[in-house]
């Protein structure tokens, strides 16, 4: 990376611009990519015109106006008691994190209003620990990058950029603090379940019917399940005569309704090409190692690692290994090795393919349409996603998590994160269809922040925090899901430094 001064005319007056930049090597030769950009410095030769910023001196414990100058320029004699030069050529960045999802995630979180909502309700800690914001923290870890309590103090925190975006510092991720948070939470389900109502229908529009129907279900009086390969099996001839029906497009269902229960079937076209895909992968490789295994010079001596060579490779491919017929004769030949046949079942393929990319649902909500059945199974498909992690982080906690409430605040945790993820899911469907929120925060998850050191003349030294521009497409999408970039934070000029000469070592 290096420094890049744009110079431009404006009114008679010469500007210089500042711009780090990093440069890569490409077929066509090196390619420059801006990174961060600084800003305009003053330019001493014209010292009827002036450019201040606001930074926080640390010295005063406050803000104040400062005036930029490169030390390749004297500086003015108006400027010596609000100016100060700054040595470009020592400038450093350090401490890369992550910035661009953990700034989504709290927009979410602000969205939801559930910024107000728990800081009406938690309140803060005698030591001024604001809890609202502690969770917030476990909120947005578990929509990023979900794991224990015990990782995100360890090392999750320190990677992102958590810290400047809250305001706060490292005591937001100690541990005692985060394993607190949960006794905090349970007492506000309820007021939580009204409040997130509320404001999903104010934010996506949700109709009277639908609201009423969230108030009069119960969950333990319906199911919707997938059913196992068996019952498939006796029901197929059944369903074989129904007609299909679109749900959405690329997605098609069929219903069958027997003894006070509904089948569905459904069938994706994107499924049915990623399946496909799949078995053609594992096919082709199975019986490009089968023919390996036939040809005698690569064939193993003894009959027994042949057979195992074979099971590995068959394994290997999974259930798609039963696709393919293996023979190995019982006694070797002249040569003393044992022949290898082998062939494809296509009878057998066939009917797999015909399967490729459907499933069958199961219910007791007789009557419902089948394209909404189908919804509900995918949101029900999502919410076991979002739970998912939950078994591993159980196993790995510190010994006082294991009891029986902090365990329901974890989930607790857990089903606020898949609140965000909705509201983030239900934004890209109105603006931005075919993206998943795993994509979207995969994507500004790329946009770091770093900080931008550059000593000064008089022995202090300017940080300025900057998170990196975005790229074409990560600015593409800010701009189809409405996002708009908050200012970069103020810099901050430290402290005069030591005089490392008087130091006796």
């Amino acid at each position: 990376m290096f420094l890049r001064c744009h110079r431009r005319k404006k009114d008679g007056k010469i500007h210089r611009y500042w711009r780090i930049v990093e440069s890569r090597r490409t077929s066509r030769g090196p390619v420059q990519r801006h990174v961060l950009y600084l800003g305009e410095i003053n330019d001493s030769q014209l010292a009827s015109w002036e450019k201040a910023i606001t930074v926080f001196d640390e010295q005063h414990s406050a803000e104040r106006p400062l005036a930029l100058y490169p030390a390749d320029r004297p500086l003015p004699e108006h400027a010596r008691e609000h100016g100060v030069s700054i040595r470009l050529d020592a400038l450093s960045i350090r401490r890369p994190r992550q910035w661009g999802a953990c700034w989504l995630a709290l927009e979410l979180w602000r969205e939801l209003r559930l910024d107000s909502f728990w800081s009406a309700r938690l309140g803060s800690s005698r030591q001024g620990t604001h809890w609202e914001t502690v969770l917030n923290v476990l909120v947005a870890y578990r929509l990023i990058d979900p794991g224990s309590e015990w990782r995100l103090h360890r090392h999750w925190f320190d990677h992102t950029a958590l810290a400047d975006l809250l305001g706060g510092d490292f005591a937001l991720a100690a541990k005692d603090t985060l394993y607190r948070c949960h006794d905090r939470l349970l007492d506000h389900k309820e007021a939580l379940f009204s409040h997130l109502h509320d404001r999903w229908r104010d934010l996506f529009n949700a109709t009277h019917e639908v609201l009423e129907q969230m108030k009069r279900s119960d969950p333990p009086t319906a199911y919707l399940v997938g059913t196992p390969k068996g019952r498939r099996n006796k029901l197929e001839a059944d369903l074989a005569n129904r007609p299909w029906q679109q749900a959405r497009e690329g997605v098609e269902v069929k219903l069958l309704t027997q003894e006070h229960e509904t089948y569905v079937l459904a069938r994706s076209r994107d499924r049915v090409a990623k399946e496909r895909a799949m078995r053609r992968r594992r096919l082709r490789r199975l019986l490009n190692r089968l023919k390996e295994l036939a040809a005698p010079s690569m064939r193993p001596r003894t009959r027994d690692n042949l057979l195992r060579a074979i099971g590995a490779a068959e394994k290997e491919a999974g259930k798609d290994g039963r696709h393919v017929t293996v023979m190995v004769d019982e006694k070797p030949d002249a040569a003393g090795a044992y022949a290898v046949r082998y062939r494809l079942d296509r009878q057998r393929l066939r009917r797999s393919r015909r399967r490729e990319g459907s499933y069958l649902l199961r219910t007791n909500l007789v009557g419902k349409d089948p394209a909404e059945l189908w919804g509900q199974y995918m949101r029900l498909v999502e919410v076991e996603e979002a739970f998912r992690n939950l078994k591993g982080d159980l196993g790995i906690r510190p010994i006082w998590h294991r009891d029986g409430q902090r365990i329901e605040a974890h989930v607790f945790v857990s089903f606020l994160a898949y609140c965000l993820q909705v509201s983030l899911k239900v934004r890209l469907e109105r603006l931005a269809p075919g993206l998943t929120p795993r994509s979207v925060l995969e994507k500004l998850g790329q946009m770091q922040m770093v900080d931008v050191h550059v000593p000064t003349n008089d022995g202090r030294e300017l940080v300025m925090s900057r998170y990196t521009e975005p790229s074409a497409d990560q600015r593409l999408l800010m701009d189809r899901l409405r996002l708009v970039l908050p200012e970069q934070p103020r810099p901050k000029i430290t402290t005069q430094q030591a005089d490392l000469s008087t130091d006796p070592m």
